[in-house]
């Protein structure tokens, strides 16, 4: 960048993008056989990047639950006495576009 005819030369320092931020990640509901879970989470970004199309998992005792990738969950019988847990991996529209997986406390175990 010039700045004028007798000026030197500034170098501006450049932006520093960083991952978007998942917090506050939670479980909402019933720990029961046939009731829907919701997953909850504070999404933010440093450089003001808006939310793109975060991505989620499930657990029940710690192990992934297969095809348990939307924002709510139906527990189901084989979920009988596990925990189960709500991960969110924050995605953003541009910048840096993924962050890091938070994992929400893990429920009581699931009753019948």
């Amino acid at each position: 960048m010039r700045l004028g005819r007798n000026s030197t030369e500034i170098e501006l320092p450049t932006p520093v993008n960083v991952a978007p931020k998942a917090s506050n990640v939670t479980v909402v509901g019933t720990a029961e056989v046939g009731q829907v879970l919701t997953g909850n989470y504070n999404y933010s970004d440093e450089n003001s990047d808006r939310e793109g199309i975060s991505t989620f998992k499930w657990y029940a005792n710690g192990v992934e639950i297969p095809g348990a990738t939307s924002l709510t969950y139906t527990l189901t019988p084989t979920d009988l006495g596990k925990t189960i847990q709500f991960q969110v991996t924050p995605v953003a529209q541009s910048g840096v576009l993924k962050g890091s997986a938070i994992k929400s406390a893990p429920t009581n175990p699931v009753t019948p």
